[in-house]
């Protein structure tokens, strides 16, 4: 008798989730059309393609668009059942251990891990998709990043585009060597601290310029093709964007609701639009840099090998963009894991200057909740493991380069 009272409750509630899930479709989904191409290949200026190009000629994306494809209500219901709740438990598990270690470090109980702020920051230039912000490099082998109009977020929770940021680092010895900020044309540059550098940029890079990774991947995914793996592949691409897209803003103003963040963080959508208006930079002197970023020489080795073989596969890639693809796939997979294998730990940003508190709050929950990959996935996602020849035939290639960044690999936005 429990047993059938229990199935019966089960049944009920599993019947209510998918009535709500049918209106959240029919409200966010339905009135989409069933694809949208607004973007070429050669629109496209890709970490993979323009690192290739030798070509000095400046290039600018048009502005990008992160949630506009059109999924199935069955299709829908099945990320709400196999993606959404995963992504929930990292998120609530990420959050109460980072705010536990917190108060443990307000009561004297520090249990945050060493590190040289110096060297995370060249690091986190260097082996993230800030990468593609490189520059040159003089004799001496110190590289210059510059970031221009890169927002930034105030403790009032209001967006300031600064006009331009300028890191040096140390390529020899990967050290942080100074950073500058011009906050207006005509105004003298002002020094910004190794730590407060890392929280600027950790903040910009997920707020601002991974985000055009996730727009750019639609127009890599076809969610009506025909073969079961790539439709489940381009099923989780769009629904991802759309969760992180709608979702992430209510995440922190439940956050702030129940008093365990200083700040809604309203502006961190603004910076979002304003990243994705921007379009991607031009980045076609990654090729200087060579092997001393392992990450950037693993995505000029691997691509290639990626858009040799994608022919192959053709009939179930018809409508997608190649570049596109490679970029939802690799590259996305790459810079998440890349930043939490450079940042160890949430802790580690706190800003020196009061300017940066917020951000470096924001920063600490994004690491804390939204960088892993999700737990308890029911199905494969890595390439490693895929059940798609295409990208098993990818990871074997790539594995040869560097068998770390090679196990990173996934086949779709699946975090």
């Amino acid at each position: 008798m429990i047993v059938v009272s229990s199935i019966i409750i089960m049944s009920i509630l599993f019947l209510l989730y998918a009535v709500y899930c049918y209106f959240v479709w029919i409200d966010q989904f339905a009135p989409r059309e069933s694809k949208e191409k607004s973007l070429s290949n050669s629109d496209l200026p890709i970490l993979g393609r323009l690192a290739s190009t030798r070509s000095s000629k400046k290039r600018k994306g048009s502005s990008l668009n992160m949630d506009h494809l059109k999924v199935t209500y069955l299709q829908f219901l099945w990320g709400m059942l196999f993606i959404f709740p995963n992504m929930v438990l990292l998120a609530s598990k990420g959050i109460a251990i980072m705010l536990g270690r917190r108060w443990l470090k307000k009561h004297g109980f520090d249990t945050t891990e060493k590190h040289q702020v110096e060297e995370t920051v060249a690091e986190l230039l260097l082996e993230t998709m800030l990468v593609t912000f490189f520059g040159s490099h003089n004799e001496e082998d110190i590289a210059t990043f510059t970031f221009h109009h890169l927002p930034s977020m105030t403790n009032e929770d209001t967006l300031v585009v600064l006009e331009s940021v300028t890191v040096l680092i140390d390529l020899k010895t990967r050290r942080f060597v100074k950073a500058e900020i011009l906050d207006t044309k005509g105004k003298e540059p002002r020094p910004i601290s190794a730590q407060d550098t890392m929280v600027l940029l950790f903040w910009n890079l997920i707020g601002n310029i991974h985000v055009k990774i996730h727009s750019e991947a639609n127009w890599g995914c076809d969610p009506l093709v025909e073969n079961k793996y790539i439709r489940q592949y381009a099923v989780s691409t769009v629904l991802y964007n759309y969760f992180g897209y709608k979702s992430f803003g209510e995440f922190c103003a439940l956050l702030h609701s129940l008093g365990l963040t200083e700040s809604p963080f309203k502006t961190f959508k603004d910076s979002v639009d304003f990243g994705l208006d921007c379009g991607m930079h031009t980045h076609d002197s990654l090729h200087h840099l060579g092997a001393k970023s392992k990450i950037s020489y693993f995505v000029m080795c691997v691509r290639r090998h990626f858009l040799k073989l994608l022919p192959e596969f053709q009939d179930d890639f018809k409508d997608a963009v190649p570049e596109a693809l490679f970029v939802g796939s690799i590259i996305h997979s790459l810079d998440h894991s890349q930043m939490g294998y450079v940042i160890h730990d949430d802790l580690w940003f706190e800003a020196d200057e009061p300017y940066y508190a917020a951000m470096a709050s924001q920063c600490r929950i994004v690491r804390a909740s939204f960088i892993e990959d999700l737990p308890f996935l029911s199905w494969h996602c890595k390439c490693k493991d895929s059940e798609y020849p295409f990208f098993r035939q990818v990871y074997e290639k790539a594995r040869h380069v560097d068998a770390r960044l090679a196990g990173y690999m996934d086949c779709c936005i699946i975090k």
